[in-house]
């Protein structure tokens, strides 16, 4: 079964983020998610600023849509984050092809929100036209576990904002959750990450190397640990994905989709995950994770 998850909004307000939903009825209190396929757009008119768009999708039992406050997720189950500038390019439109290596359980509606905005002003336009595939047979008995513990954002060079910030060159930030399920195996990581210079007076290249792995035995507590001036992977830990992106002198963003099809087992009594990102460069500069594990227990049967 699929269906259209498409609209389009507009706002002028400055320095301010908006949050714009669009909700989908399954017919079902329960279902399971395949796929989300399609894209999504971003425009700005002013010049010279900062723009960026984060799709995020859930199950939401009041079935919300328009601009919303708050909304009542029952979980968020998928990311991805847009970023740009309008020196570069005053408009972007970004493909969507997400196909989930398991069935991901949700309730209620499935909905997507638009959250986006700018920092100078101008008016910020947000569309999508998305479509989403599921069935709605019952529920595995044994859950399927999205484990967003790696969604933040770090500023390099910067003395102030994200979730943590260094006004320092060449650190390190580790991003940590302990909600790794022990016994499960991660079988995807899948969203976004992006990486780029907030500021149009920045003339200097700049390198972020991001690096998401598996401890099974967690030596960090929840939450953020850093900036570190030097740091080494302890060879215990293992791999999932690693990635560098890159920037050459002015205003730039890199924006990349991830989408790898894993089958690591969470060995160890109580594992956590990292989400280690290192940068290189002068630059005043914004890294986002958006960047999800899915993890299925061992017996992957449905209930009848």
């Amino acid at each position: 079964m699929s269906s259209q998850i498409s609209g389009t909004y507009s706002t002028s307000w400055q320095g301010q983020f908006t949050g714009y939903f669009i909700s989908a009825n399954l017919g079902s209190s329960d279902a399971n998610i395949h796929s989300i396929q399609g894209s999504v757009s971003i425009s700005n008119t002013a010049a010279n600023t900062f723009y960026e768009v984060l799709l995020a999708f859930g199950g939401d039992s009041n079935c919300d849509n328009g601009v919303q406050t708050s909304v009542a997720w029952n979980e968020v189950w998928y990311t991805n984050i847009v970023k740009g500038n309008t020196q570069a390019s005053p408009s972007m439109t970004v493909p969507i092809n997400f196909v989930a290596a398991y069935p991901i359980p949700i309730q209620g509606c499935a909905t997507a929100e638009l959250n986006f905005g700018d920092w100078q002003g101008g008016v910020t336009t947000v569309s999508s036209s998305l479509t989403i595939t599921y069935d709605t047979n019952p529920r595995l008995s044994t859950p399927v576990t999205v484990n967003g513990g790696t969604t933040g954002e770090f500023c390099f060079n910067m003395s102030s904002g994200c979730n943590a910030y260094t006004p320092l060159e060449g650190q390190t930030f580790i991003l940590t959750t302990t909600s790794y399920v022990a016994g499960y195996t991660a079988v995807q990581l899948f969203g976004s990450i992006s990486a780029g210079v907030i500021t149009p007076s920045s003339n200097n290249a700049w390198t972020a190397l991001n690096g998401f792995y598996l401890d099974p035995s967690c030596g960090y507590a929840s939450g953020i640990t850093g900036p570190l001036s030097s740091f080494t992977v302890p060879s215990s830990w293992v791999l999932l994905y690693q990635t560098t992106l890159q920037g050459g002198a002015g205003f730039t963003f890199e924006n990349e989709p991830v989408s790898i099809t894993l089958n690591v087992p969470s060995t160890g009594t109580a594992p956590c995950y990292h989400w280690v990102s290192s940068v290189q460069g002068t630059a005043q500069l914004d890294v986002e994770s958006q960047v999800h594990v899915l993890m299925i227990g061992t017996i992957k049967v449905r209930n009848t």
